[in-house]
Parts: structure tokens; sequence; C-alpha cells
């Protein structure tokens, strides 16, 4: 066992021998085993539940009432969960469970066995508001924090009027949350799953379903083959993007998953299914990970008659290190790898040959360009297009952008953004420069976030500034990538981006906007 990294050697080690159908050999114990590390791992790595009932006779005095209180949270916490699940399952409403009390189940038999944390729930978005009224209905509230949407203060909480999502494309609406005793239960709606099964297949998607008896109770779920195939894709997601990152106890409940139900999941579906959906690509390497890390065969007859061609529209990420180490890598060191994978794919030698040249400002001015020689934004909801023209002197690189009236005059907030890609790829961050204007309150003003200079050149011309001599350390000398992003706010202090975020729309990765000066 590598010394350094006991706690996680000895998680790994669990989820083997759990899957092996072995009990746990307490060799792999040691005097050196950090308990109190081994907790917030477990925690971390969402294994506490296996590591506590497997560990349970081996944890010591000291650290005994730590352990065992979080066990007790978890089973009390679960309890009001189950509770609200089954009076909202009375409803008859269109809410489909997922994840959480539903895996205990399946996995274990257990509805209080493993943290359930919230509710989740895939709905037709058709049913969002019948759904809204009756969450109401039964103490719940939909609500955002006010400082920051994203951190809830219960005791000062932005209440919502109607249901409103996280953004424009967001998967999910702003959580639900009702008092049950002197805690909170959180309920999320999703609308989709994350970017893979939107608009175009979430019907058919959630067609496939079921109900699965807890306390005696009939909650609705999906079927055996789409709670696999949801598994799967929530596992590639997060273990490919910026949020949570792989977690080891996602991969093992996969693998249980497949273990406990393999004769009885309709393998041809699920082929036929993946395909339908496009997840092919996505299912082969996560299997793979499985093998990789528990050492077994898992599906491989399976695996092997998946569709191996690549989804265009995927991402494609490098990785430097092996699943095992990713695992535990830190927020921090995960963001970063991902940012320099971001910036290979945008300043990739194919992307670079589409380039557009900057327009030489001592030969051109904005009054003898033609209109059809003005680059705009395109927006996601509304009809009117952000202009902008990039100008090259001696220098500095110049955005010269005009705001159209529709925007300029409109009574609601809005914000647009002028992110610069770092052109360094082995840097740790991604954006470069951050120039914005907004108008609030009926006042159009201008922010500097870093590097750089930006102006109001009229009521509705801005004007940013870059120097030259920034965009020459370039990996690719001369070529800056950059993005122009629109928000709207639509209450309080949510903002809807209605244009591509260059940010987690991973569509600008794989057709960024560059120029060359």
């Amino acid at each position: 066992m590598d010394i350094k990294h006991i706690e996680r050697e000895l998680l790994l080690n669990i989820t083997i021998q759990y899957l092996n159908d072995q009990a746990f050999d307490k060799e792999y114990l040691s005097e050196s085993l950090d308990w109190e590390k081994l907790y917030n791992l477990s925690i971390e790595q969402r294994m506490f539940h296996l590591a506590y009932n497997e560990l349970l006779n081996y944890i010591p005095d000291s650290y005994r009432n730590l352990f065992q209180k979080k066990n007790e949270d978890i089973r009390k916490k679960n309890h009001d969960i189950i509770q609200e699940m089954s009076a909202l399952s009375e409803t008859g409403n269109d809410m489909i469970f997922v994840k959480g009390i539903i895996l205990s189940q399946l996995l274990y038999n257990d509805p209080y066995y493993r943290v359930a944390g919230d509710i989740d729930t895939l709905i037709r978005e058709t049913s969002v508001e019948e759904i809204d009224r009756e969450l109401k209905a039964k103490g719940y509230f939909q609500a955002c924090g006010k400082e920051d949407i994203y951190s809830l203060d219960f005791n000062n909480p932005d209440i919502l009027p109607y249901p409103i999502l996280k953004d424009l494309n967001h998967h999910e609406y702003f959580e639900y949350y009702k008092k049950v005793g002197n805690d909170y239960i959180t309920l999320e709606l999703q609308r989709y799953i994350h970017t893979t099964i939107t608009s175009k297949h979430i019907n058919r998607f959630l067609d496939e379903n079921e109900y699965l008896i807890i306390n005696g109770s009939k909650i609705k779920t999906l079927s055996l083959e789409h709670t696999l195939l949801h598994l799967v894709e929530s596992i590639y997601t997060d273990a490919n993007w910026y949020h949570r990152g792989p977690k080891l106890g996602k991969y093992f409940e996969l693998g249980l998953f497949i273990k406990n139900y393999n004769q009885k999941i309709k393998w041809d579906e699920v082929l036929q299914k993946a395909s339908s959906f496009n997840m092919s690509d996505i299912i082969i390497p996560i299997f793979d990970d499985l093998n990789g890390l528990f050492g077994q065969p898992i599906a491989q007859d399976i695996a092997g008659k998946l569709d191996h061609s690549k989804n265009k529209n995927r991402l494609p990420l490098i990785w430097e290190a092996p699943l095992k180490e990713r695992l535990f890598k830190s927020n921090a060191e995960r963001e970063a790898e991902i940012f320099k994978n971001l910036k290979r794919i945008c300043y990739s030698e194919e992307h670079s040959k589409n380039a557009r040249n900057a327009y030489d400002a001592n030969e051109l001015t904005s009054e003898s360009i033609s209109p059809k020689e003005y680059l705009y934004v395109q927006n996601n909801k509304h009809d009117y297009k952000l202009y902008y023209l990039p100008l090259v002197d001696t220098t500095h690189l110049n955005f010269n952008i005009y705001v159209p009236l529709e925007l300029g005059q409109s009574e609601y907030d809005w914000e647009v953004i002028l992110n610069t890609v770092d052109p360094c790829i082995e840097s740790d961050i991604l954006d470069l420069h951050t120039f914005s204007f907004v108008k609030q309150d009926g006042v159009i003003r201008t922010n500097l976030c870093n590097g750089g200079n930006i102006e109001q050149a009229g009521d509705l011309e801005i004007r940013v500034q870059i120097p030259l001599s920034e965009i020459k350390k370039s990996f690719r000398e001369g070529i800056l990538a950059y993005k122009i992003i629109i928000k709207e706010r639509i209450y309080g202090g949510i903002y809807h981006v209605i244009s591509s975020d260059g940010y987690t729309d991973k569509s600008f990765w794989l057709s960024p906007t560059l120029i060359r000066v």
C-alpha cells in the first residue's frame, strides 16, 4: 500500500472487495492511517456510507462518535426525504425521481443506506408551472441568494415568484426548499440531462419509466436501461467539466449497478438508445475507466458492440494523469488542467487557420467600411444583433462595439462582456482580459476588470483597447481568441446569458472566434 496515500488506497480496496463479494480484509488497515483524513476523504469521494459500514468494527473509539453522528444524520435526512417523496408521488404529477434515495434502494435495498442529499427529479418542461403550484401548496418555496444567487441564506432568501431557470439554456431550475423540523429539504427540477439529452430527446428519454416500492410507497423513476444511461452521463459530465470532478463513489455505484442488474438490463436496448441519444462515445471511456479502477471486465462484450465513432460535438479533452490520480486532485488543479485543454483546442493549428484579420485602423474608419464587413454577436432570444469592428493600429488592437437601439433603449438591465483567452497554453488561467459594460437604472457604465482600456465613445458605442505587446506573447504569434457575451437581468440578481457564454458552452471551443493582428 502507498504509505503517502494510505487513505486513498484503503477506499479503493474497499470498493474492489465489495464488488467482488469479499469481506473487508483488515490487513489493509495501518497504524499510520489518519482516521480524520479518511472521514473527510470518504465524504468528498461520496464513499462515506460504504466506508462506515465496512470499517464499523475497526473505527477507533476516539473517532467513533464522529462517524456515528454522520451516519445518524444521513439516516434522519433520508427519512425526511422519503416522507416528502411519498407525499409528492401521491399527487400523480409528472416528476420522475432519480439518484439519491432511488439509488440507495436499487443498489443496497435500503433507502437509508447512502447519502441522498436532496431530491432530484426530471420533469417535462411543459409541466413546470403545474408542478410549481403543487410544490408551493405542499410548503415548498423556490429561492436563490441575494448577494450571490448560488449561495442561499435561509434567514434572508430571495423568494422567486415563478419557476426560473439558472440560465437560458440551463438544464435545471433554481432549487425549491421546504423546512422540515430544524432542517431544510432541497428539491431540484431538471428539464434536461445536462447538455447531453436536451429538448430533442428528453421526452423520449422520460417515456421509459417504472415504479419502485420504497417503504410501501410507489415512486416513479427511470427504467433500468435509462437509469444506467443516466448514471453514465452523470459520471462523464462530472469527470470532464468544471463542476464536481470525478468521484470514486460514482464509479463504484455504476459498477455495482451493472453487477446487480446485469441479467435484467436489456443490453440491446441500451445499445440502441445510446446510439439514438448520441451517447455511445460517452459509454465506452466510462466502461474503460471502470475496468481500470476495479480490475473487472465490466460488460466488455457490451462495450465492444457500441458505435466507436466520435461525436463531433464532444470536446477532445486530453488528461495528463490517469483517472486514479485525477480522482483525488483539488478543484484548482482540475480547473487548471481543463483550462489548458480548452486553450489547446482553441489555439489549435486547425482553428488558427480560420482567424480573421483585424482591419487596419490607419486605412479604414467605421464610415468607410460597408455594413457586411462588421462582425456581430447573435443572441438566442431577441431579433437584434450586437455589431462590432476589430481594428488594429501600431500599438493596440481595438474593438469598437455598437449597442443596438433595441438594447440601448430597453427597460431591463443588461451586461456585455468581452473576454480574451490567454494564449499561453501552460498558464493556470483561462481569460487574459475582461472588459464589460452594463446598463443599470437606465445608465450605461463601463467596467475594467484587468488589462487594457475601455471607454464609452458615444451614447451607443464602446471602445476597447488591448496593447499589441500582450498579444505578441501568443502561442501562435499575432492571434488572439475572444468571446463577447450578452447577459440580461431576469429577476433580482439573476442574469441569463442570451448569446454563447464562451465558458461552459462547449460549442464555442469547437468553433472559437479568433483575430489576427
